[in-house]
């Protein structure tokens, strides 16, 4: 087994399906893990949502928003906030509630979904701020609803910067990340010279102008919390260059200027707490370790609340691995996993466990972290990580593989039939189904690929893939039955079904076409065509539908099912509607044409006798289109179009010339044993005398090239006894038998042997006065 078509089945870590969004990058460069328990996104820690800042009480439905939130039930608590905002009678403070709720919603949906699913996310989460400030310029919470598109921009940039980071992307900052932080920085920026103007306007007026208006107090927390955020931004774009680079540099220093003054509040706030820990990352961050180091003791003594005291020993394991004392640092998270578990603190084991696993994993210590990641999800099943946890130790264990020759992926297909038996529903079993499916394609275990690949869900992002490459494995499957005899229907009808239920999902409204669609329609189709009766009509009528309603689909799959229709056409015996549809097929690509070359060879080498001469004039419209473009084709394509152009001129009865496109052919490759075969088989069908000694020098010629006891071998000796026997030679065709069979008495396979004894019969029978008497005892 090859090492590279495994590889190509294994996506990297960070782009597994929601494991970006668990926090900070780490600066060494083994060290890259998205680790929970430090630096989660901002939209995680700072969502005190804008209204908890004015609010005393949160109401009922806010907590039902947050809940669907939690439980990533994002399409359900969109429904509600955009069912209530359309409510004209909706009263102004509510108006902004909810439009803080749907941009959070969005921005939170954004953090929980893969890197490629992001970006329009983001963009509805700014966009309903934006079309608020545009409609409501002067609200009273005006401010408030600002702030949450500021702290969804930064969430965003953060993400983006923390992706970058985690693909090794340091030498130069990540464009989008960069821009995105500009951005909410210059925000942040205006939002606080805005809030110091309010504070301006309420210390002259007497009263409120509205009772909706922000207080002084209100609007001081709010200042507060903004120039928090200011400096957290200032921080992630620091992150988006390398590591002591003036541009860096700068960007923490603003930052550490801006979080000095609120870490000088006292310590009985959660962000006085966030601040100093804030000011510690950016000294951190500055390579200024000891300073760092002062602080985190000072803060130790300061009697923080245990889920401030996690973050802190979390912080100062930043700080180890920042010096490079790798073990050191995974010595303190296997203790801090040791001690959370004795003190019944599952989820702050996990977080322990998972970023020790991390390190072992960024070591490529791969045996290591297999473990540790499997042990940690086994051990916590029902844990929101969990599956994901299993899910890096089932990337380790392939990482693992690689390192021996050939691969061993024992363990890692182990792996991943305990992942989707432990944890069918989680969004993590479609990647270990496709992973799985993968595997068993390479290994040509077509069937249990087909099915593993079915399992992946519409949300994957390899699903179009996945449909793709389970309608490879039906066809392969199915061809195999086919050749051993085997019809296997309803191994056919469950392939259709399946891909059937993709193009048209049982219960649903029918979807616009996708990639997805696009490829089940092609694989139903050539399976209807090939394994189920009557199966060509079906097919005929999906890719007709499919070509009518997909007037959007890119110009090579419409060139594909155009070609499939032109199958299944001629299959039918409607040669002249398919001669049509032929001609207007616009090729784009020597593939194209290449491909319809095939699927019509396939046909004519299945159609019945009486059906072949039509199926052989359509079939040599096609190769004439494909050897138009000659100098495009490599030597084995053009090989292949030659021999097919001949077989078809042959079938059309212009022998002489069939025989001329073979000659010409095995002038210009002399080493295709194929082709050489095939002209000795058309000068021996011929029956005259000229002909037959063609075939037989044509024979020799074939059996020195061959390699003995190879099945073209075999032929080769076959074809020149059968040629001597036509010629009247029984006696030298039994001789040319009776010696081939003498040093190769199995002759290949049992077919070849029962032709073998068959030809000997003839022999015998044509001449018997020239067997050589027996020998007396």
């Amino acid at each position: 087994m090859s090492r590279a078509p495994v590889i190509a089945a294994l996506e990297p870590v960070s782009k597994l399906r929601g494991l970006s969004q668990f926090g900070g990058v780490l600066a060494a460069k083994w060290a890259r893990p998205l680790l929970r328990a430090v630096l989660k996104p901002v939209l995680v820690l700072a969502s005190i949502a804008p209204m908890a800042l004015i609010a005393a009480d949160v109401t009922q439905d806010e907590r039902h928003l947050q809940t669907l939130r939690e439980r990533r039930l994002f399409d359900e608590a969109e429904k509600y906030c955009l069912d209530r905002l359309a409510d004209v009678k909706l009263s102004d403070a509510r108006r902004a509630e909810l439009t803080i709720d749907l941009s959070r919603t969005w921005a939170e949906q954004a953090l929980a979904s893969p890197p490629e699913a992001r970006p329009p996310l983001w963009h509805k989460a700014r966009q309903t701020v934006e079309d608020f400030v545009a409609s409501y310029p002067r609200h009273p919470r005006l401010l408030l609803v600002r702030v949450q598109g500021a702290l969804a921009a930064l969430a965003e940039g953060e993400t983006a910067s923390q992706d970058a980071q985690a693909a090794g992307q340091t030498k130069r900052p990540p464009p989008r990340a960069a821009a995105v932080l500009r951005g909410a920085i210059a925000e942040l920026r205006t939002l606080d010279d805005d809030i110091a103007a309010d504070l301006k306007r309420q210390a002259r007026a007497r009263r409120p102008d509205d009772d909706l208006q922000l207080s002084v107090e209100q609007l001081m927390s709010l200042q507060l919390h903004v120039r928090h955020q200011w400096a957290r931004g200032l921080r992630d774009q620091a992150l988006c260059y390398p590591p002591g680079s003036a541009d860096r540099v700068n960007a923490l220093t603003q930052a550490t200027e801006l979080l000095k003054t609120l870490a000088g509040q006292e310590l009985n706030t959660p962000l006085a707490w966030s601040s100093r820990l804030d000011e510690i990352a950016c000294w951190r961050l500055l390579e200024k370790y000891d300073a760092a180091e002062r602080q985190l003791a000072e803060l130790e003594q300061a009697g923080p609340p245990a889920e401030v005291l996690a973050k802190i020993r979390a912080e100062r394991i930043q700080l180890v691995l920042a010096r490079g004392h790798v073990d050191e640092a995974l010595s303190e998270y296997d203790r801090a996993a040791e001690r959370a578990w004795d003190q019944h603190e599952p989820n702050q084991a996990f977080e322990n466990a998972y970023a020790a696993a991390t390190i072992e994993s960024q070591r490529h210590h791969d045996r290591a972290a297999a473990d540790r990641y499997r042990t940690l999800a086994i051990a916590l099943p029902d844990h929101p990580q969990a599956a994901e946890a299993h899910l890096l130790a089932v990337h380790s264990a392939a990482q693992q593989a690689q390192q021996q020759q050939p691969p061993k992926l024992d363990q890692y297909e182990l792996l991943l039939r305990e992942h989707v038996a432990t944890w069918p529903k989680s969004p993590t079993a479609s990647q270990a189904w496709w992973w799985l499916g993968r595997l068993k394609e390479h290994e040509h275990a077509w069937q249990e690929a087909a099915r593993a690949l079915c399992h992946v869900q519409s949300d994957h992002p390899q699903f179009a893939q996945a449909v793709e490459a389970a309608g490879r494995c039906y066809d392969a499957q199915l061809a195999e039955f086919r050749h051993a005899g085997n019809a296997n229907r309803p191994l056919a009808q469950e392939a259709v079904r399946y891909l059937e239920q993709v193009v048209a999902p049982a219960g649903k409204k029918l979807e616009s076409p996708n990639a997805a669609t696009r490829a089940a329609v092609l694989a139903a189709a050539r399976i209807e065509l090939w394994a189920i009766p009557r199966g060509p009509a079906r097919a005929e009528a999906l890719l007709t539908g499919a070509l009518q309603s997909d007037v959007d689909a890119p110009p090579q799959w419409r060139t594909a099912a155009s070609s499939l229709l032109v199958a299944t056409l001629a299959a039918q015996g409607r040669t002249t509607e398919a001669e049509a549809r032929l001609a207007k097929i616009p090729i784009g690509t020597t593939a194209d044409v290449a491909a319809l070359v095939d699927l019509l060879a396939e046909l004519a080498a299945r159609a019945p006798a009486d059906g072949k001469r039509k199926l052989a004039q359509l079939e040599l419209a096609a190769i004439d289109d494909l050897l138009a473009k000659r100098d495009e084709l490599d030597a084995a394509r053009l090989q292949n179009a030659g021999r097919l152009r001949a077989s078809a001129l042959a079938e059309l009865g212009r022998r002489p010339e069939a025989i001329a496109e073979l000659e010409s052919l095995a002038k210009q490759f002399p080493r295709d044993g194929q082709t050489q075969e095939a002209l000795a088989t058309l000068l021996a069908s011929g029956g005259d005398t000229a002909s037959l000694k063609a075939a037989l020098a044509q024979w020799r010629d074939v059996a020195t090239k061959s390699r003995p006891g190879s099945p073209r071998w075999f032929r080769a000796h076959y074809g020149l006894a059968r040629a001597q026997l036509d010629l009247g030679h029984a006696d030298q065709a039994r001789v040319t038998l009776e010696r081939i069979e003498s040093s190769h008495p199995d002759l290949g396979t049992a077919e070849m042997k029962a032709r073998w004894r068959q030809l000997l019969a003839e022999c015998e029978q044509a001449a018997p006065h020239d067997r050589p008497p027996k020998q007396k005892k």
